[in-house]
């Protein structure tokens, strides 16, 4: 699976993170697990067209979602989360654009 974000950004992305390299591994479990989530919510490739820039990267708002979404994965250890009691919406901000709704009749 190609990763479209580095280790190196993620670690930079979370709050007072100090990289000894023992966590790499489970941050490239927890960006595989973002991106795929990704697609599963998008219903469409992360190489599909519109998913895209001009240059054929992924757009920075979907980048950036994978990013938040494995900071708060890796910050986030357990379902019930006391520090954290509600949803910001970044990650759903930044991706509703990119939604391939399926469904529904062509008119």
């Amino acid at each position: 699976m190609e990763l479209y974000v580095t280790l190196e950004e993620v670690k930079k992305s979370i709050p007072g993170y100090v990289d000894y390299g023992k966590d790499d591994d489970r941050l490239t479990r927890l960006i595989k697990a973002a991106q795929s989530n990704l697609e599963k919510r998008l219903q469409r490739s992360l190489t599909d067209e519109g998913c895209l820039s001009d240059e054929g990267n992924l757009d920075e708002a979907l980048r950036t979602a994978i990013i938040v979404k494995v900071a708060t994965l890796y910050d986030t250890t357990s379902e019930i989360s006391y520090a954290r009691p509600y949803n910001t919406g970044i990650v759903e901000d930044l991706i509703t654009p990119f939604i391939k709704f399926r469904g529904g009749s062509e008119v």
